[in-house]
Formats: structure tokens, sequence, C-alpha cells
């Protein structure tokens, strides 16, 4: 197979422009100042409590300060002089861990069976910490580490003893089910209807013949598979939010991809004459249609996660 100098040189500037242009897109999108952009997060659930059930809930840190919070290291006002402090602060600012785990002035007011989301430089060492203040007793968990950029767990208090005045009972803490199963249906759909999307449009385009439907086919899925395997390390790492940035910014790599070995190797699969123009628009079409697809699969994936 012979390529002129001219489509060579040409595809050559555009591949290389298209590379500059989506790394330069990278860099100024993801944020550098650390209170910019997303944060990791920590999300707990309560279960097992009567929906009559008041109580407050924390995280205790095994450090004594994260990022601009603070455990309270001055003298506790007394009751009648406590102003604007509330008594759960006081309580919670009182609660002597054995493990030395201290309390960051942060705290939440739940009922039943509840759910609170630290997602504001949440520790990323730290022990679950409900208060009942019914009882006058505390519901504490084990040594936990968050484990992703945005972690959540289940702790399940039906057979915990919250219930004896002036106790701290021990619960365990578990992280909640990391959706594999959803994870995996979300990439898999999202290459078939990549693979449907592609074929269906290199039919309408022309591209009919045994051979280009094959090389189409494979490119794809190994196109595919790098690009899913960038989402997962992303959505473990940053989030939603920047993996969704990293989709974008992906699809425009692997269009310059995809155009590129289109316009070279199509043309000699077909046993009529093809426009190389046309196969730059054909992976464009196709790739654009497939962002939004695999955008819109992903938000129904975060809003089931």
């Amino acid at each position: 197979m012979r390529l002129n100098g001219s489509f060579k040189s040409g595809i050559a500037r555009w591949s290389l422009s298209f590379f500059f242009i989506t790394s330069t897109l990278f860099c100024v999108s993801i944020p550098v100042s650390a209170d910019v952009g997303p944060k990791p997060s920590v999300s707990v659930s309560i279960r097992g409590l009567p929906a009559e059930v008041v109580y407050y809930a924390t995280l205790l840190s095994e450090t004594s300060s994260n990022g601009p919070l603070q455990a309270f290291q001055g003298e506790i006002p007394k009751s009648d002089d406590q102003g604007e402090l509330p008594d759960i602060w006081e309580k919670f600012v009182r609660f002597e861990d054995p493990d030395g785990f201290y309390y960051l002035q942060e705290h939440w007011s739940l009922q039943g069976n509840g759910s609170f989301s630290w997602g504001y430089y949440p520790p990323d060492t730290f022990k679950l910490l409900l208060y009942f203040p019914e009882y006058d007793s505390f519901v504490v968990s084990d040594r936990t580490e968050r484990y992703t950029f945005e972690s959540t767990y289940i702790a399940d208090l039906e057979d915990t003893d919250y219930q004896t005045p002036g106790t701290t009972s021990v619960v365990n803490i578990e992280p909640a089910d990391p959706h594999f199963i959803i994870a995996i249906s979300d990439a898999l759909i999202r290459i078939v209807l990549t693979l449907a999307i592609e074929l269906l449009l290199a039919l309408a385009f022309g591209y009919r013949a045994k051979k280009q439907l094959i090389f189409i086919t494979i490119v794809n899925i190994i196109t595919q598979l790098l690009m899913n395997a960038v989402l997962v390390f992303f959505r473990h790492e940053a989030g939603f939010f920047i993996s969704a940035l990293s989709y974008v910014l992906m699809e425009f790599v692997i269009f310059t991809i995809e155009a590129v070995l289109y316009a070279i190797f199509l043309k000699p699969l077909s046993e009529k004459p093809i426009s190389r123009g046309k196969t730059v628009l054909y992976a464009f079409v196709a790739n654009f249609l497939s962002c939004i697809i695999g955008l819109l699969s992903g938000v129904l994936y975060y809003a089931l996660t």
C-alpha cells in the first residue's frame, strides 16, 4: 500500500494538532487549587433503627486536623455559659475514644434509618460515632479507611445495644456494595452500543465489505477497552465528574486514532473507491453519537450508585 506525501503530511499535521488541543484542554480543565473542583466524600447509611429514634452522627479522625477542620483544643464552656454552642457539640467534644481519634466539630442530625455524607475534607482514617440523646449513649465503630474517592458505608444497628443509658457500644461499619455488577454492565452496554452505532453508520456510509466491518469491529473493541480502563481509574481515584471529563477528552483521542486508522486502512479494504475525507467524517459522527450515548449511560450509572 502506498500513500502520497501530501496525504501523509496532512494526516500527521492533523493528528499532532488534535493531540495538542486535547492535551491543552485536559491540562487547563483539571483543577490545581486544593479548594477547587470535586472533593473526596464519605457517605454512611444507618440501618436497623426505629423511625422515631433521633440521634447524631459524626466521623472521628485519626488526626487532630484535616484541611480547615480542627479538633477543639480549648477549655469546654460550662453548660450555663455555652452561648451558641449546642449540647450535642459538647457531648462529642467530651467523648474520649480509646484509640485517641478526634472529633473535628462536624456532625449531622438523623432520625430512623438515616444517612449522611461528609463531602468537605473527610478524614481518610476514621471511626463512625453516633450519639443518642434520649439514652445519653454512644455507638462507635472500629477503625476504618476511605477506600475510594467516593466511599460509601453501611452500619447496621439492629443488634446493637444503644438503649442502655451512659454506655458506649461497638458497631461494625462495612463498605457498601461497590456496584461492580452495575459498573461491568455499564461498560458492556457502552461497548455494545458503540459497536452498534459504528457498524450501522458504516453501512450508511457505504462501508459494507466484510473486511471493512471486521476491521471497524476490531478497532472499536480495542479503543473501547482502553476507554473503559481509563474511566474505571478516574471513577475510582477522582469521582464521577472528573471521570466524565476524562471520558469526553478520551473520545477526542479515540476519534483521532480511529480517523487515522480508517483513513489509512478502509480504502485498501474496499472494492470501490472511497474518499478519505468521508472516512474522517464517518469517524467523527460515530464518535460524537457514541460520546452522547456514553455520557447518558454514565449519568444513569451515577444515579444508580
